[in-house]
C-alpha cells in the first residue's frame, strides 16, 4: 500500500470550498434587490414579482416615475377637496331651497292679511303690508343666493368630472407602465433563480465528486 502523501490527501484550497463560495456570492447578488427600486438594475425577489398586488405596490411606490406619482397624488387630493366642497355646496342649495319655500308660504299668508286689511280700509303701509314687503325682499335675496349656490355647485361638478377623467387616465398609464415593466422583470428574476439553482446543483455534484476523489487518493 502506498503511503498517503499530503498533497494527495487534501486538494489544493478545496475545490468544493471554491464552488460553494461562488454559489454564496451569486445568492447574495440575487437577493440584494429584494424591496429595492431598480427598473431592472437590481434584482427583485421572485416571490414579490409573482404576487400581482405586491408587485404593483412595489412598482407604484418605488419604480414608477416621481413625476407621475406626484401628478396622480395631486389629482386625488384635488378631487377629494372638490368632492367635499360639492357636498357642502349641495347642502347649502338644499337649505336655501327649503328657506325659499318657507318664505313663499309666509309671504302668501302676509299678502292675504294685507289684502284683508286693505278691504277693511287699513292703509297700504299697515303692519301686514310692511310684513309682506319685508318677506318679499327676503325672498328675492334668497332666490339670488340660491342661483349663485347652484352655479357654484354646477362648476364643482364639472371640476370633479374633469379631475376624475384625469385620474382615470393616470390609472390607465399606471397599468400600462406596470405591465411593460412587470413582464421583463419577472422573466429576469425567474432566469436568475434558475441560474442559482443550476449553480447550486452543479456545485453539490462537483463537491461529491471531489470528496470521492479525495477518498480514493487517500486510500489507494
Amino acid at each position: 500500500m502506498r503511503s498517503r502523501g499530503p498533497v494527495e490527501a487534501w486538494p489544493d484550497k478545496g475545490l468544493v470550498d471554491e464552488q460553494q463560495r461562488t454559489v454564496a456570492e451569486n445568492r447574495a447578488t440575487s437577493s440584494e434587490g429584494h424591496g429595492t427600486v431598480g427598473k431592472g438594475v437590481s434584482e427583485l425577489s421572485l416571490s414579490l414579482l409573482r404576487d400581482p398586488a405586491s408587485a404593483l405596490d412595489h412598482f407604484r411606490s418605488r419604480v414608477w416615475s416621481e413625476r407621475a406619482r406626484n401628478h396622480r397624488e395631486g389629482l386625488k387630493a384635488e378631487l377629494g377637496r372638490a368632492v367635499a366642497q360639492a357636498k357642502d355646496s349641495g347642502e347649502m342649495v338644499s337649505r336655501r331651497r327649503a328657506r325659499i319655500g318657507q318664505l313663499k308660504d309666509a309671504l302668501a299668508t302676509a299678502a292675504a292679511n294685507a289684502l284683508a286689511d286693505e278691504s277693511d280700509g287699513a292703509p297700504s303701509d299697515s303692519d301686514s303690508g310692511q310684513a309682506a314687503a319685508s318677506l318679499r325682499g327676503r325672498l328675492e335675496m334668497e332666490k339670488e343666493s340660491y342661483k349663485e349656490d347652484v352655479a357654484t355647485l354646477r362648476e364643482l361638478k364639472q371640476q370633479i368630472e374633469s379631475l376624475q377623467a384625469g385620474l382615470d387616465e393616470s390609472q390607465r398609464n399606471l397599468q400600462a407602465d406596470f405591465m411593460a415593466w412587470h413582464g421583463p422583470a419577472l422573466a429576469r428574476a425567474e432566469e436568475a433563480s434558475e441560474d442559482v439553482d443550476r449553480t447550486t446543483s452543479n456545485s453539490s455534484a462537483q463537491g461529491r465528486g471531489g470528496a470521492r476523489h479525495v477518498q480514493k487518493m487517500a486510500w489507494s
